[in-house]
């Protein structure tokens, strides 16, 4: 009996959150989308993605902004006491504005060309601090250890209640 109710709870669970994401994804869209499209897809340190965003909006809304970011997200698997651990934060991100607040009516199609540079670890302290880990997560990978380094852009239209939002995996080549 008791082995039944956790089963149960279990798949209520997993019930309850693929609702749940469903009916984000119905809400988001209601409101439009967004699809981003690259003219390159892996950058040498310091150099450009470039691409479009496309925005089609099936609902009248106002926008606090239209933005483009290029993210990186390290994953560590450590091994103690006989488990592994894994952990993953962001290590660095880089957001630039393609378009301000706007007031988009039912049925805009817009689109919108961006450019936003690969850390080259000059420009700032924390593009410095997201080289060193490049490398280190570089060096690691040479060495064998359990990290990795994964790179995406993410294009986002801020707006009240749920973003839309669309991200596409790239690649940035560390050249030291």
């Amino acid at each position: 009996m008791q082995e039944e109710m956790i089963i149960y709870a279990i798949v209520g669970v997993v019930v309850a959150g693929l609702l749940g994401f469903g009916a984000v994804w119905v809400l988001r869209r209601m409101k439009g989308t967004i699809l981003l499209r690259m003219d390159n897809a892996t950058a040498d340190s310091g150099k450009p993605f470039r691409g479009t965003i496309d925005l089609s909006i099936n609902k009248a809304m106002e926008s606090h902004a239209l933005e483009v970011a290029l993210i990186a997200k390290e994953t560590i698997k450590e091994r103690r006491d006989g488990k592994t651990h894994t952990r993953t934060e962001e290590v660095y991100r880089s957001t630039k504005t393609v378009e301000g607040p706007t007031l988009y009516s039912a049925g805009d199609k817009k689109s919108y060309t961006f450019e936003i540079n690969a850390p080259s670890g000059a420009d700032s302290t924390q593009e410095l601090g997201a080289t060193a880990q490049m490398m280190l997560g570089a060096a690691a990978q040479f060495l064998g250890s359990n990290r990795r380094v994964k790179w995406k852009l993410e294009a986002r239209l801020d707006a009240p209640g749920l973003d839309l939002v669309t991200t596409k995996n790239v690649h940035v080549n560390v050249i030291i």
